[in-house]
C-alpha cells in the first residue's frame, strides 16, 4: 500500500485537472473548430484491469494536487473562461452583480498566486495538497490563450479559445515525473458561455488521447455574488460542475468556482471527489483562493 498510496495523487490529477479547466487552464493552439452548440460524442471506457498500483503507472503525474481551478479537490490553480470587457487589470469592483459582456475576452497575461487547503486520503493515506500553486497566463494569439498551472513537480497546460458563443477548452495536459495525461477533444467543448444566464446548464464528455480515461461534466451556472479578494469587492458568476470519471479510476466530483467576469479567473473555488481505483477507494477535498488579481 505504501507505495501505491503515495502516488494516488497521480490518479486523482485526472480529475483534479479536468475541475480546474472547466473553471480554466493553457496551452498550445491545435487548430480545432466547433460548432455552436455541438457536444463531443460520448465514449463509454471500462474500468482498467489489474491491480490498482499497474494502473496507477499510466494515471498521471504525481503527487500535489491543487485546483482548477479546475476542473476541482483540483489540480494547480487555472485562468477561468469567465468572459467580460476590458478592465483586466484592475483589482475588482464594488457591487454584487457580475456584468454581462458583449464576447468573452481573454485573461490579463502575467502570474497568479492562490493559496491552497485540503487533502487526499485512501485508507490510512493521508497527503495535504501544497498550500501554494502558481497560475502562469500567456498574452492570447488568434483568439487562443494558453496557461501553466503549476504546484510542486506537477503542471497543467491548457489552451482555451475564446468566441462569441463562448469559452471552449481545446487541449489539456498534466504532467510530472511519473508521465502525462492528455485530451484534445475532437470537438472543443464548452467551458463558459458567451452570455451567461443563472441556471444556464450544458453537458460535454471527452476523452483522453490514450483512450484509457473518459470524462462526462455536466456544468452549470447557480448565480451572481461578490467575493472578497485582496479586501476588494468582486463580482463574480457561480458555477457549479460535476464531473464522473471512468476507464483507469472511477470517481466523481463536485466543485463550485467564483468566477470573476471582469478578471476571467477563479477567484475562488471548493471541490469534493471520491472515486475507486483497483481495489482502493479515495476522498478528497480543496479549497483554493486567489491572493491577488494583480499579476506578478
Amino acid at each position: 500500500m505504501a507505495r501505491t498510496a503515495s502516488r494516488l495523487p497521480a490518479v486523482l490529477l485526472v480529475v483534479l485537472a479536468l475541475v480546474v479547466a472547466a473553471c480554466g487552464d493553457g496551452v498550445e493552439d491545435v487548430g480545432l473548430e466547433r460548432d455552436p452548440g455541438e457536444e463531443t460524442p460520448t465514449t463509454d471506457e471500462p474500468a482498467a484491469d489489474g491491480d490498482a498500483e499497474d494502473a496507477l503507472d499510466g494515471a498521471g503525474p504525481p503527487d500535489g494536487d491543487d485546483a482548477p481551478g479546475g476542473p476541482g479537490a483540483g489540480d494547480g490553480p487555472a485562468a477561468a473562461p469567465a468572459p467580460g470587457p476590458g478592465g483586466a487589470g484592475a483589482a475588482g469592483g464594488t457591487g454584487g452583480g457580475a456584468r454581462q459582456p458583449a464576447a468573452p475576452q481573454p485573461a490579463r497575461p502575467g502570474t497568479y498566486t492562490y493559496d491552497v487547503e485540503g487533502e487526499v486520503r485512501a485508507g490510512t493515506f493521508r497527503q495535504a495538497h501544497p498550500p501554494e500553486g502558481t497560475l502562469e497566463v500567456h498574452t492570447p494569439e488568434e483568439g487562443e490563450q494558453r496557461s501553466i498551472a503549476r504546484t510542486g513537480d506537477q503542471e497543467t497546460e491548457q489552451v482555451l479559445r475564446y468566441g462569441d458563443d463562448g469559452v471552449h477548452l481545446t487541449y489539456q495536459r498534466t504532467s510530472g515525473p511519473q508521465g502525462q495525461v492528455e485530451f484534445r477533444p475532437e470537438q472543443p467543448v464548452l467551458v463558459f458561455p458567451g452570455t451567461p444566464a443563472a441556471g444556464q446548464a450544458w453537458e460535454w464528455t471527452m476523452r483522453s488521447t490514450d483512450g484509457a480515461t473518459t470524462v462526462h461534466a455536466r456544468m452549470q451556472l447557480l448565480r451572481e455574488e461578490a467575493v472578497e479578494v485582496a479586501g476588494t469587492s468582486v463580482p463574480t458568476w457561480v458555477l457549479q460542475l460535476d464531473l464522473t470519471l471512468s476507464g483507469q479510476v472511477d470517481a466523481t466530483s463536485t466543485s463550485t468556482a467564483w468566477v470573476s467576469v471582469e478578471h476571467r479567473l477563479t477567484v475562488q473555488e471548493e471541490s469534493e471527489m471520491e472515486g475507486r481505483f483497483g481495489a482502493f477507494t479515495f476522498e478528497a477535498e480543496q479549497r483554493r483562493t486567489i491572493r491577488s488579481l494583480t499579476p506578478a
